[in-house]
């Protein structure tokens, strides 16, 4: 298996709301003449009729995954028809994600070098005089206490709209970057997106927190081994953590081997999402969160069974026998 890269150069007005279905459509009239077709229930992912050929496309970017080169160079052919195409036949770079190969030990590394440093020049943000090595301050332990209580509510002052703009940029700019290679940031970044809108000089000290954890961490790495692509995942939930007694869903989504399920693989997917609702108790909270990453895994499943890769039933581990009784 091995992936290629191909952009296409071609001018388009940028800006129009309606410019991206009226390119996906002609896309989608165009290539079908060739044989390829998007896939009804996994959006972005691409296939041929009877070719070994599956892709996903982002904006310009086509990551191909294919048997043979005679089928690659079909669809290069089937495009050059309209535009240029320049290919990468290593694959070493997706939408901005570096992508090493290692085909002897069969693992994959991905990460974006620099991207982190040049974002805190961006922000202003200097080095920690001190390492941070946790993302968020811990909420400190009570001993002896027999019902958990919500979160104190922040009182301290709304910060002017120059200093909201700033918390919004940083949850923009490192949103992406999580969701690409780290997703140790994506649960304080998902808090922190949720009170953006009315940011608080207590919100601007976390910032500051996880810019110096990202200081301190700026190059993360996600690897990847070889398996039988057998869909997987962990479920957790984190009882009243957020303001307003909500509750926090959490999820890690790894594919596996068929009989062997221990393999120790990266994440293809962290869910980390703030309940809707007020739960009850930990054991509501767990229950919720399985019910929100089941849901998850649906899509997920779909979209490996387009790629050629049956999915018996998932196996969602969770710590709480409320939950797995439920």
């Amino acid at each position: 298996m091995d992936m290629s890269i191909a952009k296409l150069k071609r001018e388009c007005t940028y800006g129009l709301p309606q410019a991206g279905k009226i390119a996906n459509d002609l896309l989608v009239k165009r290539i079908k003449k060739g044989g390829y077709h998007p896939c009804q229930f996994a959006p972005g992912l691409w296939r041929h009729v009877w070719r070994p050929v599956t892709f996903t496309l982002v904006v310009d970017d086509f990551g191909i995954k294919f048997q043979g080169d005679e089928h690659a160079n079909h669809l290069k052919t089937t495009l050059e028809q309209w535009c240029d195409v320049t290919v990468d036949w290593k694959g070493s770079k997706y939408v901005g994600i570096n992508l090493q190969w290692n085909y002897k030990e069969r693992t994959l590394h991905t990460s974006v070098p620099g991207y982190v440093k040049k974002s805190l020049l961006t922000f202003g943000h200097p080095m920690p005089v001190k390492p941070q090595h946790a993302p968020a301050k811990a909420e400190p332990i009570q001993y002896g206490v027999k019902k958990q209580v919500s979160k104190p509510k922040d009182t301290t002052p709304q910060l002017t709209p120059e200093g909201i703009k700033n918390v919004q940029k940083v949850v923009g700019t490192l949103g992406w970057y999580s969701r690409a290679t780290d997703p140790t940031m994506e649960k304080n970044l998902s808090s922190i997106a949720s009170r953006q809108s009315k940011a608080t000089q207590q919100l601007r000290k976390e910032v500051e927190w996880f810019l110096d954890y990202c200081a301190t961490h700026p190059d993360a790495m996600v690897r990847y081994h070889a398996s039988d692509m057998i869909l997987s995942l962990h479920s957790d939930g984190s009882y009243q953590s957020e303001p307003d007694s909500k509750s926090r869903a959490a999820g890690h989504f790894y594919l596996t081997n068929k009989c062997k399920r221990d393999l120790d693989n990266g994440a293809i997917l962290t869910l980390t999402k703030i309940i809707k609702h007020v739960m009850g108790s930990a054991g509501e909270t767990e229950v919720a969160s399985l019910y929100y990453n089941c849901k998850t895994a649906i899509p997920l499943r779909r979209a490996l069974q387009e790629m050629g890769h049956p999915q018996p039933p998932t196996p969602a581990i969770t710590n709480n026998s409320t939950a797995e009784q439920g």
